[in-house]
C-alpha cells in the first residue's frame, strides 16, 4: 500500500518568544541580488491572483474605507479563488508531526491558510522584507529565505531557503513583527507576531537518504473541498523533473483519469534575473486558458505518486516510496457563469439604471440544482469613493431557491447604494465574484464575465456618472449645424469622457442603428491629447452623398458612456456635406449651381470668381461668369460639348473641372502655399518584444507623404518594466481634418516559405489604432498622441490574432510608362474609416520577387480588422478592405493597385503612368491659356465605372492650378483638359515662366454623376502618379 500522511493541522497554536527582529542580517544581501530584473511586477510573489501589477488591487496601504471588508486595499480575485467574510486564519504547517518536524537541508516550509491571500501582502518589495521570519535557533539570526510564494488556490504559502539549511540545525518560523498579511478582501490576519508557527530539525542528508512527501493540498482525507482545487505536492528535497509526469503523478477522479489532465508543473522562482524551477514543489492545476475545469461534485480525487514502474527520483538519484493522498469534493460546484441579467445593458458594466433600478442586474448559472440551504456570497470589488487608490471590497449574501439552476440578484439585494443614495464604488473597473456556501462547505469563486462564450474573462465596469456632452465638431463647439466632407453622416464631437455608444436619429433619413434604449457602439472614441476630454465619431447614418440643394440631414444625437449612462443634453441640428459633385441633371444647356469652399476649413468663400467655358473639339470658349455670395454662384452650362468650370479666389489656388457631369458641383479651393500641420506621440506595448523586435510602421489618415507611412524611433523600456514605448513624429499632416492613427508591427525578415508555414500570426505581431484626433490648424501641431500596441493583438500571437487576408501575384511587366523598380513593392491594407477622409491603415504584407517583373504578395490583418471583426461590426470601418500594392520606379513614378479584399484575383496589375504629353516636358506652353493632354492609362478593360485624372501645375511663386477631368472611353483617345483664358474675365492665371507639372489618375467603383471629392482618397482601387516634370509657360 502507498504511504499516507497528514500535515500538522493547527486547531490552536502554542506561544514561544521569538528572537528580536533583525537579530541577524543575512537576508538583505541575498534578496538584493535575487530581485534584479523584477521591475515589471509589484511583488515577486505575483503568481496567483489578479492585481499583481500596478493595476487594481496592487496591495498598497491604505487610504481606507470604513465600509470595506478589510483595512488593507483589496485585490481583484483570480478565477477559482477561495474567499471568506472573516479574517484569514493559519490552518496547517509542514513539515509537521507526520514527519516529526524533520527536514532535509533543501526542505520547503508550507503554511496553509483558510482562504486565498493577497500576494502583495506577503513581501514588501520596496523594503525587501517578508511577512515571515525563519530563525536559526542556534545562532538566533534570521535565515536568508526567498520571497514567499503562493500555491494551492492562493491559500498555501511556500518558504524556500536561499541556501541550504545547516545540517543538524533547527529553525523556527514566525510572523514578522510588522507583517500585514491580508486576504483578497484586505482583511488582515490577527495572529500575534511573536507566535511560533513551527520548528523544523534538519537531519544530515546522509541519514535522510530517501526523499519524502511532506505536504499535500487539499489535505489527505479531507472532504467538502471546492471541486476546482489546485493539487499541491511538496517534497523534502529537489526532485528529478524528468521523472514527474502524468504517469508518476497520477490523478484519478472517481477512479478514472480526468478528461483534462495537465502535466504537473514545478514551482518557479528567480535566481538573479533567471526563472528557475523549484523541484521540491509541484502543482496540478485544473485550469485551461484561465478557466477552471471542475472535477465534478461529490467526486473522490486520488493522487498516486511514484507507483512502479513510474518511480519519482530525487536529483541525487534516490527513489520516492509510493505515496497516495486523496480528498473529496463538495456536493455543489462553483457557478457555471456570472453575467449581466438577461436583457440588461451593457453586458460589461453597471450604470445608473442598474444601480438605482429594481430589475435583476446579475444572473448566476449553476452546473446542477442547488441543494437546500445553499446561499451565494457575492464579493464585490471596486474603487473606493473616499480614496480612488483604495480597492474596496464588500460581500452580500443571497439565498438560492432549493433546486434552482439559475438565479438573479438585484441592486437592492447587493446594496450598491446606501440610505443616503451614495454609491458603494467610484467609477472604474470593478469585479463581482460569486461563491456558493452550504453549511461548512463552500465552492471556489466564479468571476463575472461579460461574455462567457469566449476564453478571456472580461471584468465589468462600475460607472454611475453620466458623460457631459460638450458639443459636436472637432472643437466641440457645434450645436445646431454640423458640416462634414465624408460620405454618409457620422456625427462627431467632444465629451467629458470616452464615449461608448451613440444613437443618431436622422428623421426621414433613418438612424445609425439600434434605438435610444439600445444604442449602437460608436465608431471611434479616444482621449484628447490637449485636454481632459474625449473625441468620438458615431456609427454612420447611411445617407450617402447629401444633395447640397436639399434641406440637409436633420439630427438628434444622444451619447452614452460604457455603462449606458446617457448624457443629459442631446445635440439637435442639421448636417450638410461639403465637396459633393451632383446629383442633378446634365449641365449642357442648363444653369450650373456652384458652391465654393475653403478645402481646409470647409467654410464658404465669398467673392470668388466662377467662370464657365465650353470645350468642343479641343477649343475652349467663354460662356458665363459670376461672383460667389456666401460661397454660392450660378453660371450657364455649355450649350454643347463639355462644360468647364473654373474658380479663382484671392489667396487661393486655381481650380478647373473639365467635363462637369451634373448641374450641381462643389469646388474645394486650397489656400496658396498653405502650411502643413504636425502630430507626434508614442506607441506603447505591455511587452518589450512587441515593439523592439518588430518592423514598425505608422500611418495617419491625414499624412502628406506619398507613401503615407512613417516609422517609429527611440524604442525603450517603460520605467524599467517589461513594457516598451516608441516615439513617432513629427508627422506632416493635412490641416483641418479629423484624423485616425494606426501602427503595425511585423516580421519583414520572413521568407516566402516562412509565410506559408507560419501564416499571419507569425508575421503580424502587433496593431494599434486610435481615433479620432482633432483637426490641427495650418502651421499647428498636436503633441502627446498615444497608441497602445498591446490592446488589439496579443503576444505571442494566437491563431485568431491575425488573419491571412489575401495572396496574389503582382505583375508589373508592360505597365506603360513604368520603369525599373526602386525597391520591392510595399504591401499594406487600408480601410475607409467612418468619418475619416483619408485611408486608415489596418494591415500589412510582404512581396517576394518571382523573376521578371512578377511578385508573390501576401497580406494580413489583425483579427479586429478581419471580416466580421470588431472594427467592422461596430461600424468603425466599411466592410471589404483594400489591399494596397504600391510600387515606385527609379524615376519616381508611382503605381498602386488597391483592389478590395473580396475581389483580389490570382494576378493583380496596376494601371500605367499618366504621362504628360502636352505641353511637352521641357517645352513651351504657347501662352497662358493652353491645352493639357495626358496619356489615357485607365483602360475600359479594367471594368471600373469611374476614372478621374488630376493635374497640378505650380508656378514659381508656389501657386497651383489644379485641373481635373473624368475618364473617357478608350475610343476618345488621350485625356484633354484646358486652361481657359481667365484673364479676359478678370481672373489671375499662373505666373509665366517655369511650371512644375504633376499628373495623377484614379480608378474607382463610383457613380460618375454623384460622388464626393474625398471618395477619391477613400475608395480608389487604382492609382498612379507621374514623376514631376517642368515646362515653360510663355
Amino acid at each position: 500500500m502507498p504511504f499516507r500522511f497528514q500535515a500538522l493541522r493547527l486547531p490552536s497554536l502554542s506561544f514561544l518568544s521569538s528572537p528580536a527582529a533583525g537579530a541577524g542580517s543575512w537576508g538583505s544581501a541575498f534578496l538584493g541580488a535575487m530581485l534584479l530584473g523584477l521591475g515589471g511586477c509589484d511583488s515577486p510573489v505575483c503568481v496567483f491572483a489578479d492585481g499583481c501589477t500596478s493595476g487594481p488591487g496592487g496591495g498598497g496601504d491604505d487610504g481606507g474605507d470604513p465600509n470595506s471588508l478589510g483595512g488593507r486595499s483589496a485585490v481583484f480575485p483570480g478565477e477559482g479563488s477561495i474567499m471568506r467574510s472573516g479574517a484569514p486564519e493559519l490552518l496547517a504547517v509542514a513539515p509537521g508531526s507526520a514527519t516529526a518536524n524533520q527536514a532535509h537541508p533543501e526542505t520547503p516550509i508550507f503554511l496553509e491558510f483558510s482562504e486565498s491571500l493577497n500576494p502583495a501582502s506577503l513581501f514588501d518589495l520596496q523594503n525587501q522584507t517578508s511577512a515571515f521570519r525563519v530563525v536559526d535557533f542556534t545562532f538566533q539570526q534570521d535565515y536568508p529565505m526567498a520571497p514567499p510564494q503562493l500555491v494551492g488556490d492562493g491559500r498555501v504559502v511556500v518558504l524556500l531557503p536561499l541556501v541550504s539549511y545547516r545540517e543538524g540545525g533547527s529553525y523556527q518560523v514566525f510572523f514578522s513583527a510588522d507583517q500585514r498579511i491580508a486576504d483578497l478582501n484586505g482583511q488582515l490576519i490577527v495572529d500575534p507576531s511573536d507566535q511560533l508557527l513551527v520548528e523544523i530539525f534538519v537531519d544530515s542528508s546522509s541519514v535522510m537518504d530517501e526523499p519524502r512527501l511532506i505536504y499535500s493540498y487539499p489535505p489527505d482525507g479531507s472532504f467538502n473541498n471546492p471541486d476546482t482545487s489546485e493539487i499541491v505536492i511538496g517534497f523534502d528535497r529537489q526532485m528529478d523533473d524528468s521523472t514527474i509526469d502524468t504517469n508518476s503523478f497520477d490523478v484519478k477522479v472517481g477512479g478514472v483519469t480526468p478528461a483534462f489532465n495537465p502535466q504537473p508543473m514545478a514551482l518557479t522562482t528567480f535566481n538573479g534575473t533567471t526563472l528557475v524551477p523549484v523541484t521540491q514543489v509541484y502543482t496540478w492545476t485544473p485550469q485551461q486558458s484561465g478557466q477552471v475545469r471542475p472535477y465534478g461534485i461529490d467526486s473522490d480525487v486520488v493522487v498516486r505518486l511514484s507507483d512502479t514502474p513510474n518511480e519519482i527520483v530525487s536529483q541525487d538519484g534516490d527513489t520516492l516510496t509510493p505515496y497516495e493522498t486523496a480528498f473529496r469534493t463538495a456536493d455543489f460546484s462553483l457557478p457555471d457563469a456570472v453575467m449581466k441579467a438577461a436583457g440588461s445593458r451593457p453586458a460589461n458594466g453597471f450604470g445608473r439604471a442598474d444601480v438605482f433600478g429594481s430589475a435583476p442586474i446579475v444572473d448566476v448559472m449553476l452546473s446542477a440544482a442547488a441543494p437546500a440551504g445553499t446561499e451565494a456570497d457575492f464579493f464585490l470589488f471596486g474603487r473606493s469613493p473616499l480614496d480612488s487608490t483604495f480597492v474596496k471590497s464588500i460581500v452580500r449574501t443571497v439565498p438560492i431557491p432549493n433546486g434552482a439552476t439559475t438565479f438573479s440578484a438585484t441592486s437592492d439585494q447587493l446594496q450598491l447604494f446606501d440610505a443616503l443614495g451614495d454609491v458603494q464604488f467610484a467609477d472604474g473597473t470593478a469585479q463581482v465574484a460569486v461563491q456558493l456556501r452550504n453549511g461548512g462547505a463552500r465552492s471556489s469563486a466564479r468571476r463575472f464575465d461579460a461574455d462567457p462564450a469566449t476564453s478571456a474573462i472580461d471584468a465589468p465596469i462600475f460607472d454611475t456618472t453620466a458623460p457631459v456632452f460638450l458639443g459636436l465638431g472637432g472643437s466641440g463647439a457645434v450645436t445646431s449645424e454640423l458640416v462634414g466632407e465624408v460620405r454618409d453622416f457620422a456625427a462627431f464631437g467632444r465629451a467629458s469622457e470616452p464615449i461608448a455608444y451613440a444613437f443618431v436619429d436622422a428623421g426621414a433619413d433613418g438612424t445609425n442603428g439600434g434605438s435610444l434604449s439600445d444604442p449602437p457602439r460608436i465608431a471611434f472614441s479616444t482621449p484628447s491629447p490637449e485636454a481632459d476630454e474625449a473625441l468620438f465619431i458615431a456609427a454612420p447614418v447611411a445617407v450617402g452623398a447629401v444633395d447640397p440643394l436639399g434641406p440637409g440631414v436633420s439630427y438628434e444625437v444622444t451619447i452614452y458612456d460604457e455603462a449606458y449612462n446617457a448624457a443629459t443634453l442631446t445635440a439637435v441640428g442639421v448636417f450638410t456635406q461639403r465637396g459633393v459633385v451632383g446629383p442633378g441633371g446634365a449641365p449642357t444647356g442648363s444653369t450650373v449651381d456652384v458652391r465654393v469652399f475653403d478645402a481646409l476649413t470647409l467654410e464658404p468663400l465669398d467673392g470668388a470668381l466662377v467662370l464657365s467655358h465650353q470645350e468642343s473639339g479641343g477649343a475652349t470658349s467663354f460662356v458665363a461668369s459670376a461672383t460667389t455670395v456666401g460661397g454660392a454662384a450660378s453660371v450657364a452650362g455649355a450649350g454643347g460639348g463639355s462644360t468647364v468650370i473654373t474658380v479663382d479666389a484671392s489667396g487661393y489656388d486655381l481650380f478647373t473641372f473639365h467635363g462637369v457631369p451634373r448641374d450641381s458641383v462643389d469646388i474645394m479651393l486650397q489656400p496658396t502655399m498653405a502650411m502643413s500641420a504636425e502630430i507626434s506621440g508614442t506607441v506603447s506595448a505591455l511587452i518589450t518584444a512587441q515593439l523592439q523586435t518588430t518592423d514598425n510602421v505608422l500611418q495617419d489618415t491625414r499624412a502628406l507623404s506619398p507613401s503615407r507611412l512613417s516609422g517609429l524611433s527611440g524604442c525603450g523600456t517603460i520605467n524599467g518594466s517589461t513594457g516598451a514605448e516608441c516615439d513617432f513624429g513629427p508627422v506632416l499632416i493635412r490641416p483641418g481634418r479629423l484624423g485616425g492613427i494606426s501602427s503595425i508591427g511585423t516580421r519583414d525578415s520572413l521568407t516566402q516559405a516562412d509565410i506559408l508555414t507560419q501564416g499571419a500570426p507569425g508575421f503580424l505581431l502587433n496593431f494599434a489604432l486610435a481615433a479620432p484626433f482633432a483637426p490641427v490648424p495650418a502651421g499647428g501641431s498636436t503633441l502627446g498622441a498615444v497608441l497602445d500596441a498591446g490592446a488589439s493583438l496579443g503576444f505571442p500571437p494566437s491563431s485568431t490574432a491575425a488573419t491571412l487576408l489575401s495572396a496574389t501575384s503582382l505583375s508589373l511587366g508592360g505597365v506603360p510608362g513604368f520603369g525599373a523598380l526602386a525597391e520591392d513593392p510595399k504591401v499594406t491594407v487600408e480601410a475607409a474609416g467612418t468619418g475619416l477622409a483619408g485611408p486608415l491603415l489596418v494591415g500589412a504584407g510582404l512581396s517576394f520577387p518571382q523573376g521578371g517583373s512578377n511578385y508573390a504578395v501576401f497580406s494580413a490583418v489583425p483579427g479586429v480588422a478581419a471580416p466580421g471583426g470588431s472594427l467592422e461590426t461596430s461600424g468603425s470601418i466599411e466592410p471589404d478592405v483594400f489591399v494596397k500594392l504600391r510600387s515606385v520606379d527609379m524615376s519616381g513614378n508611382e503605381v498602386v493597385a488597391r483592389p478590395r479584399a473580396s475581389s483580389v484575383g490570382a494576378v493583380t496589375a496596376p494601371m500605367g503612368v499618366p504621362t504628360l504629353l502636352l505641353p511637352a516636358p521641357g517645352g513651351m506652353s504657347g501662352g497662358a491659356a493652353y491645352n493639357v493632354v495626358v496619356q489615357d492609362t485607365l483602360l475600359d478593360a479594367v471594368g471600373l465605372a469611374f476614372g478621374l485624372y488630376r493635374v497640378h501645375l505650380t508656378d514659381s511663386t508656389g501657386r497651383t492650378w489644379t485641373l481635373v477631368g473624368l475618364d473617357t472611353d478608350d475610343a476618345g483617345g488621350d485625356i484633354l483638359m484646358s486652361l481657359p483664358d481667365i484673364a479676359a474675365q478678370g481672373g489671375t492665371p499662373l505666373m509665366g515662366g517655369q511650371i512644375t507639372a504633376e499628373v495623377e489618375a484614379f480608378g474607382a467603383d463610383l457613380d460618375r454623376g454623384e460622388f464626393l471629392w474625398t471618395d477619391l482618397e477613400r475608395s480608389h482601387e487604382l492609382f498612379s502618379r507621374a514623376a514631376a516634370v517642368t515646362f515653360t509657360q510663355n
